[in-house]
């Protein structure tokens, strides 16, 4: 189990987010509300920047004039209350929880009620804000046929193509050898939607952060997903099928950010019943290979 390095600091946050949510009422200079992923967002914040940045990364579609249903964010930097450096310091990456707050190390949030939160991070599109979000929505993604999963992926030939594996098995590093050698657009190298419409399955970035830039016309047209891979670094490329119950095991592995303890048995079965049916009806192995852009030979005879 992690534990946090500065226990000091956690307290601090705990404390700071109490103190704004019980002071900064519910004033903030822009709101913007969109249909992130089918889920209504209500970002209120005092930067023009961030809210010009956030207009500019999205589909103009998502965007809303209003909408009853949205989850209401206010947002606050934490620079008001921490000086220099001093947010930054904690190590563990984990979300901690206590009570209605959760703390990341670089975010930190209270919950108010199912559709308010009061959040502290960096008022730029960067790690504590995804973060956030990578924390709020799976749950909310899980109702709307969707399912956020740590992976990277790939769009060729009109098709997805998924890698997972455990951190630092190269999944970013597959990505960037398949956009080099073969012209493969990246999706995203970290966090990926799947969502079934009408039984088809079909992959989308997730637009939660990743080293590789997010193209809006993916957001905007999500591809079929076409196979599954488990990356595991050998020194030959080879992939061997797997059955369904073995992609299914691996598929739930990879879905992110899911406290499978505190869910409800509705979240629970969708999310068993989410895994089974792509893994009876997606192709998928254990990829074997050596970090080259070779590899794709494999996936060709593979299908």
């Amino acid at each position: 189990m992690i534990k946090l390095s500065n226990p000091n600091l956690y307290q601090k946050k705990i404390e700071t987010i109490n103190i704004i949510a019980s002071t900064q009422g519910e004033v903030r200079d822009y709101s913007l509300t969109l249909n992130f992923h089918e889920v209504a967002l209500c970002i209120k914040t005092n930067s023009k920047n961030f809210y010009t940045n956030l207009k500019s990364s999205y589909p103009a579609d998502w965007f809303l004039n209003y909408s009853r249903d949205a989850i209401e964010i206010f947002l606050t930097p934490p620079n008001l209350y921490f000086e220099g450096d001093e947010w930054d310091q904690e190590a563990a990456p984990d979300c901690f929880f206590t009570d209605n707050i959760t703390v990341q190390r670089d975010f930190c949030v209270k919950k108010i009620h199912a559709k308010k939160y009061e959040l502290m991070c960096e008022e730029t599109l960067d790690d504590g804000f995804y973060n956030f979000l990578r924390w709020l929505l799976p749950n909310e993604l899980v109702l709307k046929n969707q399912i956020l999963v740590h992976s990277g992926a790939v769009r060729v030939n009109e098709l997805g193509f998924m890698f997972l594996g455990h951190s630092g098995a190269g999944k970013s590093t597959t990505c960037t050898n398949l956009h080099n050698s073969i012209d493969a657009e990246v999706l995203n190298d970290d966090m990926n939607i799947i969502q079934i419409k009408e039984g088809d399955i079909f992959i989308k970035p997730a637009a939660m952060g990743g080293v590789f830039p997010c193209d809006k016309k993916h957001l905007e047209t999500p591809v079929k997903l076409k196979n599954i891979f488990w990356l595991k670094q050998d020194q030959e490329n080879k992939i061997e099928k797997y059955n369904d119950s073995k992609l299914c095991s691996k598929l739930i592995a990879s879905f992110a950010n899911l406290e499978w303890s505190q869910l409800d048995l509705v979240h629970h079965d969708k999310i068993i019943d989410f895994a089974s049916h792509i893994s009876k009806h997606v192709r998928g192995g254990e990829l074997s290979l050596r970090k080259s852009h070779e590899f794709w030979e494999e996936i060709e005879k593979f299908n």
